[in-house]
């Protein structure tokens, strides 16, 4: 009897540990889940930094650290949702816009431009960090935000032009509206 006792002991042993550690298994795979995909999406986010560009940089340094965080969001363009449209933008029908999302938040914006016979031949790129502008390369000229405000008004030789605060000011939410309308209008037009 003692022999049959053990063993009966035994397998009720294997089988409580079995269904105390099956609950375990279930939760901690659950669990598992969404922090691997909430680990996925905070990797997106995380690994675009936009540094702060000091003043004392020379132009090549400028350009150097600008064009490090934008080669990074342009080599990922296509893990970011895209969309398309042709909106009217200073008066100017059918103006090809692209707008790309990540994670629902904007953080490229492309418009086309026309030159004085009326003809798209160049475009304004708008970088956003957060859904904020951050920098936005045009023409002749190239703009860097920083906590909302526009910082460096620059030439295309990445130089630091000297511009009274109130024009800095007023070309700082000229870009801002910009922003705000072609997102907004994006969103209309789904």
């Amino acid at each position: 009897m003692k022999a049959s006792t053990v063993l009966i002991l035994i397998l009720s042993l294997l089988i409580f540990d079995s269904c105390k550690n099956q609950p375990e298994n279930k939760i901690t795979k659950e669990k598992a889940a969404p922090a691997e995909l909430e680990s996925e999406q905070n990797k997106t986010s995380a690994s675009i930094e936009f540094p702060i560009i000091e003043t004392n940089l020379t132009p090549s340094e400028r350009k150097i650290k600008i064009e490090g965080v934008l080669g990074k969001i342009n080599e990922r363009l296509p893990e970011f949702e895209k969309k398309s449209k042709s909106l009217t933008l200073n008066e100017v029908q059918n103006t090809p816009v692209d707008i790309w999302y990540q994670n629902g938040i904007p953080i490229k914006i492309e418009h086309g431009v026309t030159d004085d016979s009326g003809e798209f031949s160049g475009k304004f790129t708008y970088y956003l960090s957060q859904g904020k502008i951050w920098y936005s390369e045009q023409i002749y000229a190239r703009y860097l935000f920083e906590n909302d405000a526009l910082k460096y008004w620059m030439d295309e030789g990445w130089n630091i032009n000297e511009i009274p605060s109130e024009a800095m000011k007023t070309r700082g939410d000229d870009l801002t509206r910009i922003i705000s309308y072609l997102v907004d209008e994006m969103k209309k037009q789904q």
